[in-house]
């Protein structure tokens, strides 16, 4: 069985998905700066691989970028799964967090569009797939349904999962990090969500690693 935890965004989309039989760990984001190399399934951690792609550039249509950032998603996908199911965990939209509904609203039916056809292509491949309330993911994963940025990224960490930090050339609360560490805390909130008590899956550790009930 391959979990994956998706934090989809308009501007840095990323992945953390788990190979229950290989144990193994895998990483997908997307590079905002064209000078970056991209990597392909890079060793970066104890059983963690890490894949970067280019990001669609500024000028391309809207529909370009949609139809190139969920191929890639899929094209990641199949190549990890091989044969194995796909269960996927997906962040529900937060419609009301930002500027307001006029500000928003622009991005947010552009966010729409862009899930929503990552939505069609699991469904047509019939994979399961569940939408969580960010402030559940928030929640189960650092303990405060409304915690910041910072106390997500020191979670991530505290648990033993990879210090990416190097590999990406950024901080833990720049892109694409802080959406890496976004999705691994949808992936651990889903996966504990099929669970009788809540567990953290450390990668450093190559084992699971039980968490305190709160």
């Amino acid at each position: 069985m391959i979990e994956v935890g998706i934090d989809m965004s308009l501007s840095s989309p990323a992945l953390y998905a788990w190979n229950s039989t290989g144990n193994t760990y895998h990483i997908l984001c997307f590079q905002q700066r064209k000078t970056d190399s991209e990597i392909i399934n890079e060793l970066v951690g104890r059983n963690t691989y890490l894949t970067r792609k280019a990001y669609p550039l500024e000028e391309e249509h809207r529909w370009a970028k949609v139809v190139y950032i969920v191929g890639e998603i899929m094209k990641w996908l199949d190549t990890i799964r091989g044969n194995q199911p796909v269960r996927a965990f997906i962040e529900n939209y937060a419609f009301g967090m930002g500027g307001g509904a006029f500000g928003q609203s622009s991005s947010v039916s552009k966010l729409c569009e862009l899930g929503g056809c990552l939505r069609y292509e699991l469904w047509q491949r019939k994979w399961e797939f569940t939408e969580l309330a960010i402030t559940s993911v928030k929640k189960r994963f650092a303990s405060d349904g409304r915690a910041e940025k910072h106390e997500m990224c020191a979670t991530f960490k505290a648990l033993g999962f990879p210090d990416l930090s190097p590999v990406l050339q950024c901080e833990y609360h720049q892109h694409p990090l802080e959406d890496v560490v976004d999705a691994c805390a949808i992936l651990t909130t889903g996966h504990n969500s099929y669970l009788p008590s809540p567990i953290a899956m450390s990668s450093d550790s190559g084992r699971r690693t039980r968490l305190d009930k709160r």
